[in-house]
């Protein structure tokens, strides 16, 4: 979308007039931009924002990986408690949706990944909690359902492409609910425990086809099972009769068979195995008490206590014979209250009292004699998690926190690797993680993210790579804020439009046209007190459509689609059919017709059409709405896009003729009730070639389509249909390069649309398609970022033959990689990469010796070089949002002094850099 937004502005005019009142500047030279220049290649062209809000802290927690992105609830002092997402830059850290308008804060909980999006609970600006689904984007954030509930804490458990979770409603008490991501797909699956009573369904696995859990039909709790319907759910074994139930906990697939731990008998706990049925269930071995079984070496390995060894850890093979005390850390029947185990590579990792009573640091290999003593354990430990071969946790010792607070640690298992990774908050009094409020700690890439306090700017979001220079503040989501955030760059008659946040308005469209007189706000979108949300900014007619969510004292809206006033010097933005909410940032100008996704309560979620003043739902030529469109592109003339019509046909490629009922569907691919389910529709010079299925075996099989039934034919087939994914279409050249990956490994192949032409380009070393995020074209060649284990995150090149693909330069040396990640402006991904018309790719890296900064390559490694350095030193400036205007590249970009403000290069200072200025990249 970003893409359509810079092709069809080219066209904008001055048809909406700006609201400053000082003259419009043309560009000079000599004069303001030629002085800037004089001070070297790259200039500040306007400080937008200097205002500084006071700090407090944005408490970051529930970390989850989706996308190359990782999600969390963070506190903004505009927004309260809300849904953030960070690539690991301070750049890349925004907020995904204001969804509790304002202050109040929705309080995000229960963070879960399923098939590509987030779910979670949380809630709206009417009070109402419920399930909630989200793309990443403002527009693709939506509630699913709204259930009354009480005091919960929840956990979404993931199985097959469902949902499984336990919620208290005061109707029909703690019970069993699924949802499949959809609205109608939300609901109580079985009411276990009839009417107001609490069946407290838990511990959701998958098993030979089958979900267990442990819930209670109000006589105690047994092993349950469902296979996702209301009549196949039912309790499979009562272990143990009567009230008091076997309370089945810790459910574990190992050697096909499914291990519990239950009771059977008073103040006892112990292993069972089953093969689902109640005659294949018997029991191992019982303890006093018993942990979670973790799986290592071969083996099944718990805590458990009996009475002549105490609380130590055992090992299983299932059998009973086989079931031993693996290591007696307190020799005889004192217990060693054995805790914090993980598996670090070949070893194991716990917490645990010796003879000494001494709390301390453990590694074992999993045998008395290989267990051995790290070193005297810190105080307060928690936040337990594995990182490539270590441990990280947050603990206290003397030298470095109170009784209070805690630092971050890591440990290789050895007692010299085991050490404060950085005193984040120095003092022998303080610390980075105060242990009676337990930090929530997430990994994204090899990084770990955090919230710590460093004293100064409270608890914020942190990561660390192990070291202590790598340990450093991502960014401070609370203040102070001095800065304007440049986003949403498109250029018109060599001018180039912004949105950005001057401190007293809000976020609002600005203009430049490369100096800082000439550097305005173009209107006012939101008069008055209010901070708007804006994305999917795109030209039709006379007039910019765009999505916003508005927030303001006095309330807020929805996602509504807004359109800018045609007249010259107006300000404000004028509603396009206020009473739809929109639910997708994809807007696309076809013919008469702005096109765009929306939900009302007289016809749901479906695809719309409007003008500006008229807007009418779409429908095929039988008159039916389409439901959930998706994927709207338009080629060789024709808009081509996903949809359901509501007959039992499933998700199908439909295309539009420009009229009301013009709808038709393309093929039924997967004929009858089932989905085709297209995906990654790319036009190829004509063609468009996609992703879907037709029930033949293979989930992920390549199609393309000329817009008839005839001519929409299936081109190759990849992948076995449990699992893989087709990803990343682009259009080189005239022909389909993509991405292919079972999750474990991943090729880049082509297409010219035949099946003789459908061709392995080379094994890429990654082990999925999300290590690498963007691409760009450039004379012939194809640029995108890649990240395998031995170089890191890099700039890599293809000709689209395997000897001419291959990394193009290794600019920081070692795992950790140099090129910048993906980027978000308001939702959209943004590449980080921008060709020029001149043959110099530009983009965002670091060798190692200077932060992120803007870089520029010819296509070899020779004449990569680094263009400015505007942060000295190791500090990063982090560019992002590179755009073309004219004769000028622009970039959002934070020196350290000023925030993110706007930035610009000349085209021709940036020619003459590749010989006069800039790093050299390392050959590979």
């Amino acid at each position: 979308m970003r893409g359509l937004f810079l092709f069809t502005l080219l066209t904008l005019g001055a048809g909406c007039g700006p609201e400053a009142t000082e003259p419009w500047a043309p560009k000079q030279e000599p004069g303001p931009l030629r002085e800037a220049l004089d001070e070297g290649p790259a200039f500040l062209v306007k400080d937008i924002n200097t205002s500084t809000p006071a700090n407090v802290g944005s408490n970051p927690k529930h970390f989850v990986a989706l996308g190359g992105a990782l999600y969390f609830a963070a506190d903004s002092h505009t927004s309260g408690e809300e849904l953030w997402r960070t690539d690991g830059t301070s750049a890349g850290t925004a907020l995904v949706a204001d969804l509790c308008s304002g202050p109040c804060g929705s309080n995000p909980r229960g963070l879960t990944v399923m098939n590509e999006a987030l779910y979670f609970f949380a809630s709206n600006s009417h009070g109402a909690l419920g399930l909630w689904r989200s793309d990443g984007t403002v527009a693709g954030t939506q509630m699913l359902k709204a259930i009354n509930i009480n005091n919960f804490s929840p956990k979404l458990t993931p199985i097959n492409g469902t949902l499984y979770f336990s919620i208290y409603d005061p109707a029909s008490g703690n019970e069993l609910w699924t949802s499949d991501g959809t609205a109608v797909g939300t609901k109580m699956l079985v009411d276990i425990n009839p009417g107001t009573g609490d069946s407290y369904p838990s511990g959701f696995l998958a098993f030979n086809g089958t979900v267990y859990f442990r819930a209670t039909s109000g006589v105690g709790a047994e092993l349950w099972a469902t296979d996702g319907t209301a009549a196949g759910t039912a309790m499979r074994m009562d272990l143990y009769p009567g009230t008091n139930g076997s309370a089945p906990a810790e459910l574990t697939v190992y050697n096909d068979m499914l291990y519990f731990i239950a009771s059977d008998a008073p103040s006892q706990r112990s292993l069972f195995k089953s093969n689902g049925t109640a005659a294949g269930t018997v029991k191992v071995k019982g303890f006093g008490t018993m942990g979670a079984p973790l799986l290592f070496n071969g083996l099944m390995y718990f805590p458990a206590s009996d009475t002549a060894s105490g609380y130590e850890l055992w090992k299983s093979d299932g059998t009973t014979a086989g079931t031993l005390l693996a290591v007696d850390v307190f020799p005889g029947s004192a217990a060693s209250h054995i805790n914090n185990i993980k598996v670090v590579g070949d070893s194991l990792f716990f917490t645990a009292y010796d003879s000494t009573a001494t709390y301390a640091l453990w590694q074992s290999d999993g045998t008395q004699a290989g267990t051995q003593r790290l070193l005297t354990a810190p105080s307060n430990l928690n936040n337990v998690n594995v990182l490539g071969g270590s441990v990280y946790f947050s603990a206290r010792e003397a030298s470095t926190g109170s009784s209070v607070y805690a630092e971050l640690w890591v440990s290789d298992l050895t007692a010299a690797g085991t050490r404060v990774v950085k005193d984040i908050n120095p003092g022998t009094s303080l610390g980075a993680f105060s242990t009676l409020a337990t930090s929530y700690f997430g990994i994204l890439d090899g990084v770990l993210y955090f919230g710590a306090n460093d004293g100064v700017s409270n608890t914020e979001l942190w990561r660390s790579d192990g070291t202590a220079a790598g340990t450093t503040q991502v960014k401070d989501l609370f203040g102070p804020v001095s800065e304007s955030s440049p986003a949403n760059l498109v250029v018109s008659n060599g001018r180039v439009f912004f949105t950005a946040n001057e401190g007293s308005h809000g976020a609002e469209l600005w203009e430049s046209n490369g100096t800082a007189t000439g550097t305005r706000r173009y209107w006012d979108i939101c008069t008055g007190s209010c901070s708007p949300t804006l994305s999917s900014f795109t030209l039709h007619g006379s007039s910019i459509f765009y999505i916003t969510t508005t927030n303001s004292i006095g309330g807020s809206s929805p996602a509504r689609l807004m359109r800018s006033p045609t007249s010259s010097g107006t300000a404000g933005a004028i509603p396009v059919a206020s009473s739809l909410t929109v639910t997708s940032p994809r807007l696309v100008s076809y013919k008469n017709w702005l096109y765009f996704r929306a939900n009302d309560t007289s016809y749901g979620d479906t695809l719309r059409m409007t003008d500006g003043s008229y807007t009418t739902q779409t429908s095929d030529t039988a008159g039916r709405g389409l439901r959930t469109p998706d994927q709207m592109v338009v080629s060789n003339g024709t808009l081509f896009f996903t949809a359901d019509d509501g007959t039992s046909m499933g998700t199908e490629l439909y295309k539009t003729d420009g009229t009301y009922s013009g709808s038709t569907r393309v093929k039924d691919i997967w004929p009858g009730v089932n989905s085709s389910s297209p995906s990654n529709l790319t036009d190829v010079n004509g063609t468009l070639f996609f992703r879907a299925q037709d029930g033949t075996g293979a989930y992920n099989q390549l199609w393309k389509s000329d817009g008839t039934s005839t001519g929409t034919v299936k081109v190759a087939t990849f992948l076995p249909a449990t699992g893989g994914a087709l990803t990343n279409f682009r259009n080189m050249s005239g022909t389909l390069f993509f991405f292919v990956s079972d999750y474990t490994t991943t090729e880049l192949w082509k297409s010219d649309g035949t099946s003789a032409g459908t061709v392995k380009v080379k094994d890429l070393p990654v082990r999925s398609y999300s290590e690498s995020t963007y691409f760009a074209t450039m004379g012939g060649a194809l640029y995108f970022g890649l990240r395998d284990d031995a170089h890191g995150y890099e700039l890599w090149k293809s000709d689209g033959t395997a000897a001419g693909t291959d990394i193009l330069v290794d600019l920081r040396p070692g795992p950790n990689g140099g090129l910048a990640t993906q980027s978000y402006n308001n939702g959209a991904l943004v590449s980080n990469l921008l060709p020029l018309a001149e043959g110099r790719l530009l983009f965002s890296a670091s060798d190692g010796e200077t932060g992120m900064e803007l870089w520029m390559t010819d296509g070899s490694a020779a004449g990569t070089v680094r263009l400015t350095d505007l942060a000295p030193g190791d500090a990063s400036s982090t560019p992002t949002s590179l755009t073309r205007a004219g004769t000028l590249v622009y970039f959002a970009a934070n020196d350290g002094g000023r925030g993110r403000e706007l930035w610009a290069l000349r085209v021709a200072d940036i020619m003459d850099s590749s010989q006069t200025s800039g790093s050299k990249g390392p050959t590979p």
